[in-house]
């Protein structure tokens, strides 16, 4: 009999409120977002792809939902203000919107910066307002970054319900249904742990102890926003590499991979044979880098580097001993023979690395971003794996590239030269040891080229430094320093 008479209380409640709840899912919004167009076509493009990309996002995370664009340009039509800010306010209280959200976009050069401001109007969001900007050569990101960063801010959102009428036996019908990612069930509150049934799209029925119509609840549920941000990070590099990177270049021969492949093992190799050092920076232009800027220091160590491969031995036996690994004498030993063999099968090695060298030094003079670049992480590990240093040059590090390359050559030639005795052993495991540091570094270590930091990485890991002199009245003042960095 209880259980017929909860049933009859939870179908009143929904009939008599029908009305109501066509007017609410109609007209009613959490959020009013306002684009601050400037009257510049191109800007204003901008300004409405990014107040539609932060639509899509309130919708894809299930928080603040957004007034309909035709509710918010009537009543923007008849509101007044003493400013834009004033108006917007206005309009969105008219609206009986819990917040709103103003959008401008600045020029800076041949880029463009968005500022989004949120400000709250109901009480529970007081203390939820922000503020932020988003830079971007590429316009085409401007939209995908500010859509990221309100992302991020939304995480913090918890679920603010509207009490929109109620029954008897504690029954309240509540403005939070499945578009804001709400099931039934049993969730803690801010009216301690209450019962959720009948969820529509945007309502639901709560049973709760002390609320009226036109309460306000909180339940501590919160979006999950990482693969929505993950889906736009990667849309921005997309955006970068069709803008910077030489991908397309290589995509209409055999493709990014192969010809990158053809480049390091074939034309480098051929060219260094010819001229050594040299060689490396007349095979970048195969890779689409026209009119290059040649890295004279490197040029100049692979000269040096390509002679200590032929004459070391040499060198360390007073030049006693023959030019030739294969030709055996009295004064070449079994050790010395072996480390022969060693510098010359590893000379095409000292090509490579010179050869990426070259390429790091073209990438970041010109701005370009290397070949298979949306796979950077990976790309860079595998180049480690196979060449010291490798992908610790595709990234754009060159001096710790050389550091490795340095370092893994010494010890492999160590190990040969030692070969069989303790102290060979031990050079044996210090170059795995370091051999899986050159890849794991390459994995985790962020590119350095100037188109993947504006658009990609952004100053988001980049800790900002800040100092300023605050003068007293009495003639003093204190100098203060400041580090921030976000996480």
């Amino acid at each position: 009999m209880i259980k017929l008479i909860k049933i009859i209380l939870y179908v009143s409640l929904i009939f008599t409120s029908s009305v109501a709840l066509y007017a609410e899912e109609s007209s009613h919004g959490d959020i009013v977002i306002f684009p601050a167009y400037t009257g510049n076509s191109v800007a204003d493009v901008i300004i409405k792809t990014t107040a539609s990309r932060i639509n899509d996002t309130c919708t894809a995370l299930g928080r603040m939902l957004p007034v309909e664009e035709n509710s918010v340009q009537f009543v923007l039509k008849s509101a007044d203000g003493k400013d834009r800010y004033d108006l917007y306010r206005n309009t969105a209280l008219s609206l009986g919107a819990d917040g709103y959200a103003v959008i401008t976009l600045y020029s800076e050069g041949s880029a463009f910066r968005a500022v989004v401001e949120f400000f709250p109007l109901a009480e529970e969001y007081k203390e939820m307002g922000f503020r932020y900007s988003v830079y971007a050569s590429v316009a085409e990101n401007i939209p995908l970054k500010a859509a990221r960063e309100f992302a991020l801010r939304l995480k913090k959102f918890p679920l603010i319900l509207k009490v929109l009428g109620s029954r008897g036996d504690d029954l309240h019908l509540v403005s939070a249904g499945q578009w804001y990612g709400l099931k039934e069930g049993t969730y803690s509150s801010s009216c301690g742990m209450v019962r959720i049934d009948h969820v529509t799209r945007y309502t639901a029925v709560v049973q709760c102890k002390g609320l009226s119509e036109g309460a306000r609840l909180t339940i501590e549920v919160y979006p999950d926003n990482d693969m929505y941000v993950s889906m736009l990070d990667r849309q921005i590099l997309e955006n970068t590499v069709r803008r910077y990177g030489t991908d397309e270049i290589l995509q209409r021969r055999s493709g990014s991979g192969q010809e990158l492949i053809l480049a390091t093992c074939l034309v480098n190799q051929g060219a260094s044979f010819c001229l050594p050092g040299y060689g490396s920076f007349l095979s970048v232009e195969y890779l689409g880098i026209e009119n290059g800027v040649v890295d004279r220091a490197a040029v100049g160590f692979t000269g040096i580097i390509t002679v200590a491969h032929f004459i070391l031995p040499s060198a360390l036996t007073g030049f006693e001993i023959n030019f030739f690994p294969w030709e055996r004498d009295s004064d070449k030993t079994e050790e010395i023979q072996r480390l022969q063999y060693f510098l010359w099968a590893t000379l095409p090695l000292t090509f490579t690395v010179s050869y990426y060298s070259q390429l790091s030094y073209q990438y970041l003079e010109k701005n370009l971003l290397p070949p298979l670049f949306m796979e950077h992480d990976t790309t860079a590990a595998l180049l480690s794996t196979f060449i010291p240093g490798g992908g610790i040059f595709y990234k754009g590090y060159r001096g710790a590239g050389w550091a490795f390359y340095a370092a893994e050559m010494s010890l492999a030639g160590c190990a040969v030269y030692m070969h069989g005795t303790r102290n060979g052993y031990i050079s044996i495991a210090a170059f795995a040891a370091l051999k899986a540091a050159d890849i794991l570094a390459a994995w985790i270590l962020d590119p350095s080229y100037a188109p993947f930091m504006k658009e990609v990485a952004g100053l988001d890991s980049v800790p900002e430094f800040g100092a300023v002199f605050l003068p007293s009245s009495e003639g003093r003042g204190e100098f203060l320093v400041s580090v921030t960095w976000r996480f």
